[in-house]
């Protein structure tokens, strides 16, 4: 069926990225991919519709290249990966 999934993510730092890349992946394989380049934005998001069958999977990535280890805000008010069932 078809499902709709949304990820977002706010890493604890104020640094300039010049890659901060939010991914969704299924089975292994990139589906939706917000990449922003050369940014001070803190947090980003992604969304996507999928077709799933028995056994797929679905993850969420985030990368940085600010130069170091990032944390990100654990509250699930910023930061968080959600999908439910689209019905019709």
């Amino acid at each position: 069926g078809k499902y709709y999934f949304y990820a977002t993510a706010r890493v604890n730092s104020s640094a300039v990225f010049t890659e901060l890349v939010s991914s969704i992946y299924k089975n292994g394989a990139v589906q939706a991919e917000v990449n922003m380049n050369n940014t001070n934005r803190v947090s980003t998001s992604v969304s996507t519709i999928l077709d799933l069958n028995v056994g797929d999977y679905v993850e969420h990535y985030i990368y940085q290249n600010a130069g170091n280890n990032k944390g990100f805000y654990g509250e699930t008010n910023r930061t968080f990966f959600l999908g439910y069932k689209l019905i019709g």
